[in-house]
């Protein structure tokens, strides 16, 4: 999100969160909160700050998919152990926006069919489209 709906981070998340070359997750402790200054009973208020903005970005998106069929998409891969809070982030987050511009999968276990072809092939299929936001959950299946 854009510095408006960011309350207690000490940077921009998108720079303080992305990784880069030699990137190992092993290396990653699973309770640090890179950025963010704050702990879990501030994050409700950060989230409600966000959702307004994030539903019109979402929106806007959307609609200018309607006018220029080159728009980008947005695809987010929520890759986590079980109960690690993958469906949080859908319902608090993803939640927030109109369900009409969202398309979500959940990868469960490849059927046969899906077996029968690359690792890619079920994968491509649900890459969301223009004006789109596409969330792919567990997709390390």
């Amino acid at each position: 999100m854009t510095a408006q709906s960011q309350k207690h981070w000490t940077g921009d998340p998108a720079d303080l969160l992305r990784v880069g070359a030699g990137f190992r997750l092993t290396d990653v402790d699973p309770e640090a909160s890179p950025g963010y200054i704050q702990g879990k009973r501030s994050a409700p208020e950060d989230l409600a700050s966000g959702a307004e903005q994030f539903d019109a970005l979402q929106e806007r998106l959307f609609a200018q998919s309607r006018e220029d069929p080159t728009t980008p998409s947005l695809l987010l891969v929520l890759q986590a152990m079980d109960s690690a809070g993958k469906g949080g982030i859908v319902r608090h987050v993803i939640g927030s926006a109109d369900p009409q511009g969202i398309l979500l999968t959940a990868f469960k276990k490849p059927t046969a069919e899906e077996l029968a072809h690359d690792f890619l092939w079920r994968v491509e299929k649900r890459v969301p489209q223009a004006g789109y936001i596409g969330v792919f959950d567990r997709s390390h299946y």
